[in-house]
């Protein structure tokens, strides 16, 4: 799966790329106007747009100035010919199976009042890459959860990380990770056999992960510490930072020997899709940049944690998950649109 655009590279452009592993799907955002009644016509305001974990992050990563390699199934049809399209406009190399895969995925996302959604999905497999692919030209693999955690495709795509270069770095973020005992025991099992540098969850998957070994009400500290422990019994090529996101109560990171903690930057909410994907794609960005050696010092990672408070936050005042942000950031592409 490797395409054209691999040999227009820089060197330098090679020591930032960033491969992400996910999805791409369209989102309709629906907002009802009253509570409705079953078996009428209600009147909602709704939206259609690009979205998908994977595709969220890659177009945060592009929008800052890294180049950035997609690899995710879009289908022939009318949607994924739109995802394309955009995410071609975004500067994202996006690379798909060769037969175009499966029926483009599509995500209803339900908004209340405080702009806090519920979402009905309907989710391709994922298009996982050859072991050898992950290494080409990559300085750093992001994998989404939901890619992780597919059953016809997560296990070959744990091992695939687990094999990957020593001078790749890895990182794998939310995945809406069940509080069910199967989901989670094969949710560690399959993160500790990716080895990741950086895992990225929030508050209730950290609360799920750990909820066989620690208390269910623990601080968001003490969670990432707690989850930070149980990686370490299972990661052994890697030292695996832990950053556990709070929303509005900020977030906290942990890793073999320190913690600490960095306070949310409030916002008024509209629509809180995608804003988990914004922090995620400013913190990458910044390690990608900053952090020569691993794991980061501590200024470097509560700087990059800072700057990911800012995204996520901004991320909420707009509707869509790829929603144009006003966000300060000396590297990022001015807004359009």
């Amino acid at each position: 799966m490797v395409t054209d655009a691999e040999t227009a590279l820089t060197d330098d452009r090679r020591a930032r790329r960033v491969t992400v592993i996910g999805d791409a799907l369209l989102d309709v955002l629906v907002r009802p106007s009253s509570a409705g009644s079953v078996g009428t016509d209600s009147p909602a305001q709704i939206s259609v747009g690009p979205g998908g974990q994977g595709a969220n992050v890659a177009v945060g990563l592009a929008r800052r100035g890294l180049p950035v390699r997609l690899v995710a199934a879009t289908g022939t049809d009318a949607g994924g010919r739109l995802l394309r399209d955009l995410l071609s406009v975004e500067g994202v190399d996006l690379v798909t199976p060769p037969d175009g895969g499966p029926p483009t995925g599509c995500v209803v996302v339900l908004l209340d009042a405080q702009g806090e959604r519920t979402m009905l999905s309907q989710r391709p497999p994922s298009a996982a890459p050859q072991p050898a692919e992950l290494g080409y030209g990559t300085a750093w693999v992001h994998v989404s959860g939901y890619a992780l955690l597919d059953p016809s495709g997560g296990s070959d795509l744990a091992a695939a990380l687990g094999a990957r270069p020593p001078d790749v770095r890895c990182s794998i973020a939310g995945g809406s990770i069940r509080d069910d005992v199967t989901v989670t025991h094969r949710a560690l099992d399959l993160i500790g056999r990716a080895c990741p540098q950086l895992l990225v969850v929030s508050r209730d998957e950290a609360v799920a992960l750990v909820r066989g070994t620690a208390p269910a009400a623990r601080s968001v500290p003490e969670l990432a510490a707690s989850l930070g422990g149980q990686l370490a019994e299972r990661v052994t090529a890697a030292h695996t930072l832990v950053v556990i996101t709070d929303g509005p109560r900020g977030a906290a990171a942990a890793w073999p020997g320190g913690c600490l903690e960095v306070a949310s930057a409030a916002r008024r909410a509209v629509d809180a899709t995608g804003a988990g994907d914004a922090y995620v794609a400013a913190l990458l960005a910044e390690l990608v940049r900053r952090s020569a050696s691993w794991p980061p010092t501590d200024t470097e990672l509560r700087a990059a944690m800072r700057l990911a408070a800012e995204a996520g936050a901004a991320a909420v005042e707009v509707v869509g998950a790829q929603g144009r942000v006003h966000e300060a950031h000396p590297d990022e592409r001015s807004p359009s649109g």
